[in-house]
């Protein structure tokens, strides 16, 4: 009889700690495959003052976006503006603000239509990322939310015919070396499809 009441008791036990175990399991949600994608290799190529380089994202044969410098002299202050800026052709757009500047992203970020309060897009756009300042009276300085970026995106859309398909490119600044690091680009191939920076 006792026997009988140990196993009764370690059968019960067994089976609480099945049903305790079976109810402590994470059961992950679905998740909304991935949105095809096509993807640049920039080979983490650096652009330094006087340097240029431009790239076909949607690979049909002609450009999309570029990267550049320019010298801007201002005579009145006495300075002068050693910038480097992304630029974009007549089919592409960058989301940008009233101040000119394109989105400060990071990782994982979506990229829609109408994800970026406070930014329009335009095309042939042409956005200074950083900029060093040369005065005869003062330090040099450096201006621009990209000045010291590792590993940061910007928004995107080219267009082709009547739709639009958004995307991303991954550049780094480094002021200390005086030059701009491109990293990568990545566009939909599924038009008006929402795509996240880095994926």
């Amino acid at each position: 009889m006792r026997n009988t009441f140990l196993l009764l008791i370690l059968g019960t036990s067994l089976i609480g700690g099945t049903i305790v175990s079976c109810t402590r399991e994470h059961i992950a949600p679905p998740q909304a495959p991935p949105v095809p994608m096509t993807y640049t290799d920039f080979k983490d190529s650096a652009i330094r003052f006087g340097k240029h380089a431009s790239f076909d994202l949607d690979q049909n044969g002609s450009a999309d976006i570029g990267f550049s410098t320019l010298l801007v002299s201002d005579p009145l202050t006495q300075t002068d503006k050693r910038q480097w800026y992304a630029f974009g052709t007549f089919n592409t757009f960058f989301a940008v603000n009233n101040n000119e500047e394109m989105p400060f992203l990071g990782v994982n970020v979506p990229i829609t239509k109408d994800a970026f309060s406070g930014y329009e897009w335009y095309n042939a756009s042409s956005i200074v990322i950083a900029q060093q300042v040369l005065s005869n009276t003062e330090p040099p300085r450096w201006e621009g939310t990209w000045k010291e970026a590792t590993h940061r995106y910007f928004p995107l859309q080219v267009k082709r015919g009547d739709s639009l398909y958004h995307g991303w490119a991954e550049i780094s600044f480094r002021t200390a070396d005086q030059q701009l690091y491109l990293h990568r680009a990545g566009l939909a191939t599924v038009a008006g499809a929402a795509v996240r920076t880095g994926q």
